[in-house]
């Protein structure tokens, strides 16, 4: 295999003990890297990637109270500064089924167990790098031109003989499905399937039925992945959504449940069942979920009003009115630069007031919601919420008057 030389990349060594980011940057440098930046917690890192360009994330998974190295490559990758053509190697001493499942769900390049040697890390560098530096013309176009141009540079590519076609391939169905053009998707998915199953290939052939409303057969595809690979989580997800979408609400829980079992570290995951736990009367469920929503979203900055307001109906379901109020008073303070967090105060304490019939309470939220109603509408989603509370509270013509 050629070797390819590391004097030119920029590297980001991520780890919270100075240690072993000092063990790291002596391997590193005597494997003939030059250009080495370091941080300390997921934070630090993800304000470096969002400022530079980083060829290369070595990454520990604990990283302290913050960001786990999990929760900043999904972070990263979804702000578009971890790209196709960033390597992102995933380091840790652990071996729980958690932290096992997340760092697959992640897909990091690679993923390097404590301790190790720099000639395995070499191994892995080379590897993940022989991978991702053929897609640096795809990355570029995506970034610059969007996905049709990518299309392009990506075609390119899949014209010469590879012996990573099913990467690409992959890509190829992933942007195509970005463009909506189906039938491209389709083909990349087919082509990859002729090659051997692939449950990424079943889960992509799900979405593309899914979008020309074939929902048995993205139902039977979605289940061929899980079945095929069951640590694939994508295939757990697109399932449980898609019963859900089809009003098969109790299976949709079961799925939600069993997913957020396997794999708890998904924010979205656990705010899905947290919220059809609530709509099908399941507080017990709920709860616990949206406990995970606080701990998991707090570390990844993405706590929302929504969040708070769904956790405090949930809570007064449960009865525990204590800590619905402290809720409630955590969403003001908290959620100060959410522009809908004076709707969702307003849900919260509709809920809370309903149950402890304080009649002078309940006089202040309504005038609350009254001075807001004179100011602008409430979007849609968040009038069915103030409607719902609302009914709950008798006020039925305050109801009509939100959605």
């Amino acid at each position: 295999m050629l070797r390819l030389k590391l004097d030119t990349k920029t590297i980001l060594i991520v780890d919270d003990y100075a240690n072993m980011r000092s063990i790291l940057r002596e391997m590193l440098r005597t494997l003939g890297c030059q250009r080495l930046i370091e941080a300390s917690t997921g934070e630090e890192a993800l304000a470096i990637l969002r400022n530079r360009r980083i060829d290369i994330v070595v990454c520990d998974y604990n990283l302290g109270a913050g960001l786990d190295g999990q929760q900043l490559l999904e972070q990263a990758r979804g702000e578009g500064v971890v790209g196709l053509a960033t390597v992102f190697i995933l380091v840790t001493a652990e071996n729980s089924s958690e932290m096992i499942l997340g760092a697959l769900e992640s897909l990091p390049d690679e993923y390097l167990a404590k301790p190790f040697t720099k000639d395995l890390l070499n191994a892995r560098l080379q590897r993940a790098l022989a991978r991702r530096e053929p897609l640096t013309q795809v990355a570029h176009a995506l970034t610059k031109q969007g996905a049709p141009a990518a299309l392009i540079a990506l075609d390119k590519l899949l014209a010469q003989p590879s012996q990573r076609r099913l990467d690409l391939l992959r890509i190829q169905a992933d942007l195509a499905l970005q463009c909506g053009q189906l039938d491209r998707a389709a083909a990349a998915c087919e082509a990859a399937l002729s090659q051997r199953p692939l449950a990424w290939a079943l889960v992509y052939s799900g979405r593309i039925a899914e979008a020309k409303q074939d929902f048995v057969t993205a139902d039977a595809q979605y289940r061929q992945a899980i079945e095929l690979t069951p640590h694939f989580m994508e295939a757990h997800d697109r399932l449980a959504a898609l019963c859900e979408s089809r009003e098969r609400e109790e299976e949709a829980l079961t799925l939600w449940q069993q997913a957020a079992q396997r794999s708890p570290k998904s924010v979205h995951r656990q705010r899905r069942l947290a919220k059809l736990a609530q709509k099908l009367d399941r507080p017990d469920l709920a709860e616990p979920a949206w406990q995970r929503v606080q701990t998991l979203a707090k570390q990844m900055h993405c706590l929302t009003a929504a969040d708070y307001a769904g956790e405090v109906e949930t809570l007064v379901a449960l009865g525990n009115l204590p800590l619905a109020k402290k809720r409630c008073a955590e969403l003001v303070t908290h959620c100060r630069r959410d522009p809908l967090a004076p709707w969702w105060f307003v849900v919260a304490r509709l809920h809370y007031v309903h149950a402890t019939a304080n009649e002078e309470e309940r006089t202040q939220v309504l005038k609350l919601l009254e001075t807001q109603l004179a100011q602008e509408k409430p979007p849609s989603e968040l009038g069915q919420a103030l409607a719902a509370a609302l009914t709950q509270l008798g006020e039925h013509s305050r109801a009509s008057l939100v959605v």
